[in-house]
């Protein structure tokens, strides 16, 4: 009876460890977190803040936005822009380390996250990611 217990305990075992490994698809880069309050969609990227920078910069351009005014440095940067129907876009820069930035969007005067998010998607190319 014993030796029945302890092969059904084996087996339970090794299907506990079959059925917990298993293969995940890739999940996106980055991590995005929406605000309603103050409107910005925010994405942290695995890049330093000065490759966000110029990766924003020529998704910008590649969507025709307007850059009005711009201004980094080491911890940040902070970048408004105008869409062609003048609406009001700024970006921020955050350097969360030295191999991570977030960048936060804000479309309009209470925030779009459908339009944020296309953004977000052409600076994502822009890095290869």
């Amino acid at each position: 009876m014993h030796i029945v217990v302890k092969q059904v305990s084996v087996w339970l075992i090794c299907a506990l460890f079959v059925v917990g490994c298993t293969v995940h698809p890739r999940e996106p880069v980055g991590t995005g977190t929406f605000s309603y309050v103050s409107g910005r969609l925010a994405w942290t990227y695995p890049v330093d803040i000065n490759m966000a920078w110029a990766a924003t910069l020529r998704a910008l351009k590649k969507l025709n936005i307007q850059i009005q005014d711009k201004t980094i440095d080491g911890l940040g940067g902070l970048i408004y822009a105008l869409r062609a129907d003048q609406t009001k876009v700024s970006v921020q820069f955050e350097s969360v380390s030295q191999r991570a930035a977030r960048v936060s969007i804000k479309i309009g005067a209470f925030g779009n996250r459908e339009q944020s998010e296309q953004i977000h998607n052409v600076i994502q190319t822009e890095l290869e990611l």
